[in-house]
């Protein structure tokens, strides 16, 4: 890790985070929404840009002092003088104000809804590792619904690769649901396995065997009744994307 200068050592604000930290990505997936009102400057100059401005912003104390309580405006200055220094090396046009407050702005959305996820998602876990212990009594048979999880969770990142979509905030949103199908479905087929071995005294195997034949069903059901209930929520996702990008296209007209 780079070094951070002495101005931001005692910083605790996410002007660290922005400077110094994971912002890169963020500003990746902005800027891809924003691609088309950006041209002709190429995604990753504007990014570099973006970043090498902010640490020059932040590492100074007068003004990092005078920006961090305005940290909304802070990242609209940062976007304008990055674009400011771009066009003078590239000679490319400037993109107008608007396109640089609306891609400031989204930025910071991004980055505070992320940061709320990075608090929610750690206690969703929590709290479901909670819940399925109270359902099945055992640490083991506990480990063995958490593990459902990360083998559910690959159907949804086979579905962003394919679709080429990039994490975002309704994406994490999916994921968390998921969690839960996933846990629900878990515990139908083990609470009915320890039903078979201990109540009716039947091996481990056969107890697994008939486990997964009788529940295959209700979890079918149960995680198709989930998808089709989430599907109205994804749709209207998307219908909201592109009611922003068509605002944001209409206010640069």
């Amino acid at each position: 890790m780079s070094q951070l200068p002495p101005a931001i050592l005692l910083d605790l604000d996410d002007t660290i985070l922005s400077a110094f930290g994971q912002a890169e990505g963020q500003w990746q997936r902005v800027i891809a929404s924003f691609i088309e009102h950006l041209a002709p400057h190429p995604p990753n100059e504007v990014i570099a840009a973006i970043q090498a401005y902010s640490k020059y912003l932040w590492a100074d104390q007068a003004r990092h002092k005078h920006w961090r309580h305005r940290i909304g405006e802070a990242r609209r200055h940062i976007v304008q003088s990055a674009f400011a220094e771009l066009c003078g090396k590239s000679g490319r046009p400037v993109p107008p104000a608007e396109i640089c407050d609306s891609l400031a702005d989204r930025f910071n959305e991004l980055h505070e809804a992320e940061g709320r996820l990075r608090i929610i998602i750690p206690l969703t876990m929590l709290l479901i590792t909670f819940l399925t212990y109270s359902a099945v009594k055992t640490w083991i048979d506990t480990l063995l619904v958490i593990v459902s999880i990360p083998v559910a969770c690959t159907g949804g990142v086979l579905a962003l690769l394919i679709s080429g979509q990039n994490f975002s905030v309704s994406a994490a949103m999916g994921f968390i649901s998921i969690f839960g199908i996933a846990i629900q479905d878990a515990i139908l087929v083990v609470t009915y396995f320890q039903r078979q071995r201990y109540s009716e005294g039947k091996t481990t195997r056969e107890a697994a065997r008939e486990a997964a034949e009788k529940r295959f069903r209700p979890v079918l059901m149960t995680t198709l009744v989930a998808t089709l209930g989430l599907m109205p929520a994804a749709l209207v996702n998307s219908l909201v994307l592109a009611i922003r990008i068509v605002d944001d296209e209409s206010t640069t007209s």
